[in-house]
């Protein structure tokens, strides 16, 4: 392994707690990690009371933030983009579906599923890949909900301070909006970025070549930021 003056800076630009548990995935791989800066390129703002769902009624989660804006009765089923929205839903009482970690992954689910009871999908104020209206168009009942939003934030200085100094920094991008708002950060870098992206519509969001994780998974994640380390 290359010493630690030679190791690659992370700059990790999830929201708080979701790079915090990044960074303890990859603690816990045991790579070494010269430096680690969190600057999260988003916030998560709640605009809505909590959703209390009608009984008859099953739910649409595309993020974990969502799940946690909505509350129905135990047991309820809940129609969930990957395993880490499934898992907040199957926390919070749901009975999560979900199969593939893409929107595109789950309007096929349930174009498959076509499910009569009416859906409510719980969703940011800003969402890559619209799936209300091929629903609505195949006759399945859905209604849409925001919850929260997620308004842009600046790069903090030591995110700045990363970017203009000489060491390759690799930037994990979670998120298509994410990657649209980091694009702009590193518009006048000094130092070598190497983007990993958590699939392909977060690589079309960034525009320019990233290495794409082999599925859209946190393990899938950290296996791409250890895949780029100096041997």
């Amino acid at each position: 392994m290359a010493d630690k003056l030679s190791l690659p800076r992370l700059l990790l630009t999830r929201p708080t707690p979701g790079s915090d548990r990044f960074l303890a995935a990859l603690n816990a791989r045991g790579l070494p990690i010269a430096d680690a800066v969190v600057s999260p390129a988003m916030e998560v703002v709640n605009i809505s009371d909590v959703v209390e769902l009608p009984p008859d009624a099953a739910a649409i989660f595309t993020s974990r933030h969502a799940v946690r804006r909505a509350r129905a009765a135990p047991g309820t089923r809940a129609y969930c983009v990957g395993e880490a929205t499934a898992d907040e839903a199957q926390r919070n009482g749901f009975l999560p579906i979900t199969e593939g970690g893409t929107a595109d992954d789950l309007l096929d689910l349930l174009l498959r599923d076509r499910p009569t009871t009416p859906l409510v999908y719980c969703h940011g104020r800003h969402v890559r890949r619209e799936i209300l209206d091929p629903l609505r168009q195949a006759g399945i009942r859905v209604t849409g909900c925001v919850v929260y939003d997620q308004p842009a934030c600046e790069p903090t200085v030591a995110a700045r301070a990363l970017l203009a100094g000489k060491e390759t920094v690799l930037l994990p991008l979670f998120s298509p909006r994410t990657a649209e708002i980091v694009t702009d950060w590193v518009a006048d870098a000094e130092a070598p970025i190497q983007p990993i992206t958590l699939s392909k519509a977060v690589a079309l969001a960034w525009k320019t070549a990233s290495k794409v994780a082999a599925e859209p998974t946190m393990a899938a994640m950290v296996d791409a930021v250890a895949a780029s380390y100096p041997s």
